[in-house]
């Protein structure tokens, strides 16, 4: 076992009860651990689009996602005046990323902090919103099973029977086979959550076919995004929370898509 192995276990042993228990606790426990998980990836993202320098840009992005993600718990629910200042933020944002961006990448650093603004503020925001719902439990450890189970089953189907790369200009690592039996293992697994809980409805039903997708496709983007910078993660060095792991974003790419469709899935079927 190499030594960076036993250093991802023992963060991972160490953690994975912690984000549990907030979990199943809910509230202000839940909120504490979303917000901070998010915080530091929007710090992250815009340590990529910022070449490694901390601008007003950075400070805008954090203020975004902090206002949004907390609109819920503040609030109680959607405040419209919240939305149109997030609104003009990321304009702003975008004038603040342009103007300091370096001059042959300007455009393309500002979309990258705009972006990724509004992804982690729109997380923030649905992850809170799905706990709080009366099934937001199942539904987390739903999302949960989608992201994470895709992610170990397919680096262990990679690892014994990958074959053929899946995005080799993006993320050489990965492979149909692996990808395949990350999402077969993901959906049966999620399948039996909502069969032992009694959960097993057609809006559900859709959305546990459909996380292995979206988990491939948070991954692929936010790997995508790294090409782009010539970055092998997104970890900040004076902030590795998470050793072993890369950066959190590393960590959270694919749930955040998967917290997107599952509030898509939700929406469509008035919930």
């Amino acid at each position: 076992m190499t030594r960076n192995l036993l250093i991802r276990l023992l963060t991972g042993f160490l953690l994975f009860p912690v984000a549990l228990a907030a979990l199943f606790y809910g509230g202000t426990a839940f909120t504490i651990l979303i917000m901070v998980i998010l915080l530091i990836a929007t710090l992250e993202v815009n340590n990529l689009a910022a070449h490694k320098h901390v601008r007003f840009s950075t400070i805008t992005s954090v203020i975004i996602v902090t206002v949004v993600g907390l609109m819920r718990p503040l609030f109680g629910g959607s405040i419209p005046l919240v939305w149109i200042s997030a609104a003009f933020g990321l304009g702003l944002l975008f004038v603040l990323a342009y103007a300091a961006g370096e001059r042959q990448h300007r455009l393309r650093d500002a979309l990258v902090s705009v972006i990724g603004t509004t992804y982690l503020a729109l997380g923030a925001y649905f992850s809170l919103y799905i706990r709080d719902l009366p099934a937001g439990f199942i539904l987390w450890l739903l999302m949960f099973i989608g992201a994470f189970g895709m992610d170990t089953f397919s680096y262990i189907g990679g690892r014994l029977f990958g074959r053929h790369r899946l995005a080799p200009a993006i993320s050489p690592g990965k492979t149909v086979e692996g990808a395949v039996i990350g999402g077969l293992c993901a959906i049966v697994i999620a399948v039996a959550l909502l069969i032992s809980t009694n959960t097993l409805i057609p809006v559900l039903i859709a959305v546990t076919i459909a996380m292995p997708f979206a988990d491939l496709a948070g991954d692929l983007l936010e790997s995508y995004v790294k090409r782009l910078y010539g970055a092998k993660d997104s970890n900040i060095p004076w902030l590795n929370v998470f050793p072993g792991h890369g950066g959190v974003f590393d960590r959270i790419d694919g749930m955040l898509m998967v917290v997107m469709i599952t509030m898509l899935f939700l929406a469509l079927a008035g919930l």
